[in-house]
């Protein structure tokens, strides 16, 4: 693995955008060196690579007891708006089935009324949805959390890890991680659980008591279904009574003409609406007899009038055709009597005189009316003809109102004695009440003798269930000795494998946390091995007479060298190409120790070694040291004027 660009965006002390370029220039040149003041932001520099990969995981160094979105709000840059959030990229490459990937990590957050956060991984520049909604179940595929530590560690504090039970817990989570033993140690505990979970025959003893149980409940049920059996067949006999008591009262009244009497309040309503239409029927025909009616006797000689008209008007407009024809045959007459035309002219005189006499009528039709015709067919079409129409139906509609009157004042003098008939349609008025009642109450007994019966069925059931897996139970004792022989075996393999694999790989880390130290100290008197207990991990030094050395008989910067040297035997010992980064990578050690670091630790720790350092760490002695190593080197600063700390290229 390779990191080649961090972004830091509103993060801590950083406001803005910041880029770095992280790749070294060559593999003789590992080094990536970072030179700032204490407060300037080193260690926010390498918090924010901890915690783009890790998020709410990641041991971050001010995080303290806070909630991880406390702890977000509080690192986005105090000079820039909460809303306006802070992101963090990495961008790495890793080496898949023998060809380069590159992986980008994208962690966004803002703060509003809470705190979001969103997480985006591109793989070779194209977004994956799977990794970006899964990235803490995968990071472990690039850089395993439980040994980040022995990659991203600050200097300053890595003394302590010369502690046997620090040095121990380090070792133990190593080991664990490196060849999969936290799996392991995973399946041990499921077995154990396994084996809790197995009920024994104190379940034979809960079965039986639920049996019981619901036995006793059938035994209440059935009684209380039995009792609601026999209610309902008792109601349904007085139902029966009630029903045949109340045929005959009807029967009786039908006798008595009762039935009749049902309807008087009807009929004398109906009788009171009839008459009222009657009246208003009448009183429309006498309007229609005393208006226009009276011209239906008169009909016909309407009907002559306005033939005696017809006549009267042919009669005129014949005569007033005679007259213009007279007229114009004196106008030619005389015409040709001023051309002196005689002979023509008598010819033409005696015959229109023939044509004039032609054209008379033979008899000529005397006038007594002298008034339009139109005038008749009005009066013979639209009157007459409505009058008839509305005569018509006042008297079908009184007919018919005069028969319905006379056929409910029969049914009224037919009603008997109301008097003969009150007690009977009081007794019918009493049994339908009762039996209304009766009814009622059967319908209740009849759904609880139903939910009597749903309940036994269930009841029965959970019975039949309880009685199966009683039997089994009974079969079960020997499956479970079986399989808690079976489950002991497998942890007693576990734990051999545990043995064997811890025994084989913990040689080989001794010798490479003994080389480490040895290569860093540059003095091999100091000790002659290292021992790490199988079972507490705990790491003792031996001297050269080969006697056990307590870690506080080592100097300060011994041990903190002793404690790089643990890490460093565990990065070897997992064989994953992965960069170290150190944060105040000389701390509290005097000259000599710092020189070996400088000579024999930062050149070799990794293919990629990225310091973190103050200008008293590493001062222009050890740059010109390491210079041959250092591919890139960046100078941290915090500008009061802008508000944030820059990165720029070149050291002090």
């Amino acid at each position: 693995m390779l990191f080649t660009e961090l972004v830091i965006h509103n993060f801590g002390i950083y406001r803005g955008r910041h880029t770095v370029d992280l790749r070294p220039k060559s593999l003789g040149q590992p080094i990536i060196l970072f030179g700032g003041l204490n407060g300037g932001g080193k260690t926010t520099f390498l918090d924010a690579m901890k915690l783009v990969l890790y998020g709410k995981f990641a041991e971050c160094s001010n995080r303290g007891s806070q909630s991880y979105d406390q702890y977000l709000a509080n690192t986005i840059n105090r000079h820039c708006p909460p809303n306006e959030g802070a992101a963090i990229e990495l961008e790495f490459t890793i080496y898949r089935a023998s060809e380069e990937t590159t992986i980008r990590v994208k962690r966004f957050w803002q703060k509003m009324k809470t705190v979001s956060e969103k997480v985006e991984v591109l793989e070779n520049d194209a977004h994956n949805p799977f990794l970006s909604e899964h990235w803490l179940d995968h990071v472990d595929e690039f850089i395993p959390q439980e040994i980040a530590n022995l990659f991203f560690f600050d200097g300053e504090k890595i003394e302590a890890l010369a502690d046997k039970k620090r040095s121990g817990s380090i070792v133990k989570t190593g080991i664990d991680s490196l060849l999969g033993l936290n799996q392991v140690s995973k399946l041990e505990s499921d077995l154990d659980v396994l084996d809790r979970r197995r009920t024994t025959t104190t379940a034979d003893v809960k079965l039986k008591r639920d049996i019981e149980e619901c036995q006793s409940k059938l035994a209440h049920l059935t009684t209380e279904r039995q009792d609601t059996t026999n209610r309902i067949g008792t109601l349904g006999s007085e139902i029966e009574q009630l029903e045949n008591r109340l045929r005959d009262q009807r029967k009786k009244l039908r006798d008595l003409g009762g039935h009749l009497l049902e309807n008087r309040e009807r009929n004398e309503q109906d009788l009171e609406k009839v008459e009222a239409s009657l009246a208003e029927s009448r009183l429309s025909m006498r309007e229609l007899a005393s208006g226009v009616a009276p011209i239906l006797l008169i009909e016909k000689i309407v009907s002559r009038a306005k033939d005696q008209s017809e006549r009267e008007a042919q009669s005129k407009r014949s005569k007033e055709f005679l007259k213009q024809a007279q007229d114009r045959d004196k106008a030619l007459l005389d015409f040709l009597d001023q051309t002196n035309a005689n002979a023509v002219s008598e010819s033409i005189r005696d015959w229109l005189a023939n044509d004039i006499e032609l054209r008379s009528p033979s008899n000529e039709e005397p006038s007594y009316l002298d008034t339009e015709s139109a005038i008749f067919e009005k009066l013979e079409g639209d009157v007459t003809g409505f009058v008839r129409k509305r005569a018509k139906e006042l008297v079908e509609a009184t007919s018919r109102l005069e028969a319905e009157k006379e056929h409910l004042q029969q049914q009224l003098a037919a009603m008997p004695n109301e008097k003969k008939a009150h007690s009977v349609i009081i007794e019918i008025k009493n049994l339908e009440a009762q039996l209304t009642q009766n009814t009622a109450k059967l319908a209740v007994q009849k759904e609880g003798h139903q939910t009597a019966k749903k309940q036994i069925e269930k009841i029965e059931e959970r019975e039949f269930k309880l009685n199966t897996a009683l039997i089994e139970a009974k079969y079960a004792d020997q499956k479970i000795e079986l399989m808690n022989k079976r489950s002991k075996l497998v942890k007693q393999t576990l734990r051999s494998y545990k043995s064997k694999i811890l025994s084989a790989h913990i040689s080989k880390l001794e010798t490479l946390i003994f080389d480490s130290f040895t290569s860093l100290v540059r003095k091999h008197a100091l000790i002659s091995c290292v021992k790490i207990d199988p079972d507490t991990f705990e790491i003792t030094v031996f001297d050269s007479d080969n006697v056990a050395l307590p870690t506080d008989r080592l100097s300060a910067g011994e041990r903190q060298l002793f404690a790089i040297a643990i890490l460093w035997g565990l990065a070897k010992a997992s064989g994953r190409p992965l960069p170290s980064i150190v944060d105040t990578p000389l701390g509290r050690l005097d000259s000599q120790h710092r020189t070996h670091l400088v000579e024999n630790y930062f050149p070799y720790a990794s293919h990629q070694v990225i310091l973190l350092s103050t200008d008293e760490e590493i001062d222009q002695r050890y740059r010109d040291k390491l210079s041959k190593f250092i591919g890139k080197e960046y100078h941290i600063s915090y500008s009061q004027e802008a508000k944030t700390s820059t990165i720029t290229p070149g050291y002090f």
